[in-house]
């Protein structure tokens, strides 16, 4: 299990990291650091105070993600997943 988990943060790592070679904009790590090669670890870290409201709407339950973590979104998309995998019921 242990080396699933290795390997899955390095193809994280890797994946983001690619993708910043071919932008103009870096990524803001937690302490306003800017980096075109963030470490699997500075990534994650992106992702801690993630939050996500459930609202009931007329009997259905939606899920939304709040405006100011908006900017995950490209860092997502780096990593070739996209904001539904927070939003879809799972």
């Amino acid at each position: 299990m242990v080396l699933i988990g290795l390997l899955i943060y390095s193809i994280l790592e890797r994946r983001v990291r690619q993708a910043l070679k071919k932008e103009d904009k870096p990524i803001i790590l937690k302490g306003n650091v800017k980096s075109f090669e963030p470490t699997g670890n500075r990534i994650i870290e992106l992702f801690e105070p993630l939050k996500i409201l459930k609202i009931n709407d007329s009997g259905s339950m939606k899920r939304v993600i709040p405006k100011r973590y908006l900017d995950l979104q490209r860092l997502l998309r780096f990593a070739g997943f996209d904001m539904s995998i927070y939003q879809a019921p799972g």
